[in-house]
């Protein structure tokens, strides 16, 4: 993850929209260790930008958060080493916050927290897949990412954060 990766996924949660998403919000404790996750990220302390996510999902094992954080560290992880040695881990928490968000959204359909870690998840296996030159896969998971970031656009057009994703 290079440099302006990481100042758009500090951006990401840091901005006013973040904190309530429409209308809804974060837990506060989710919010601080998403945030400090997030920090270490952008400050190579990846181990533990890992542990911070493991409180989210400690905490709030059906939230959609606690797996994107976590492989969002495993992410920056592997291109701050070139290597693709926790691609296995990667994709497992990627998938789970998909998973996860899909069973929140089936219970919550309008849960704009559930689905924008659930497209993001799916952006970032795209975006991950891209730097292997895996065009198919790449374009299909960006795209189903970007899906559904443009329907939390579309129903909530105040909220700037989504741009990040669907750019």
């Amino acid at each position: 993850m290079g440099k302006a990766d990481k100042v758009v996924l500090i951006g990401l949660l840091l901005t006013p929209f973040s904190f309530c998403f429409g209308g809804q919000s974060l837990p506060e404790d989710m919010h601080s260790w998403i945030v400090s996750s997030i920090e270490y990220v952008y400050n190579e302390k990846f181990k533990q930008a890992e542990e911070e996510a493991k409180h989210i999902i400690k905490k709030y094992p059906e939230h959609p958060a606690g797996y994107f954080f976590f492989a969002a560290a495993i992410e920056a992880w592997m291109e701050y080493y070139q290597s693709d040695k926790r691609e296995e881990d990667f994709y497992r928490c990627c998938d789970k916050a998909i998973e996860t968000g899909e069973r929140l959204l089936d219970k919550d359909p309008g849960n704009a927290w559930a689905k924008f870690f659930y497209g993001g998840a799916d952006g970032y296996k795209g975006t991950y897949e891209s730097r292997y030159e895996r065009w198919i896969t790449s374009f299909r998971h960006g795209w189903k990412g970007v899906s559904v970031l443009q329907e939390i656009k579309k129903s909530n057009p105040e909220i700037r954060d989504v741009n990040y994703g669907i750019g």
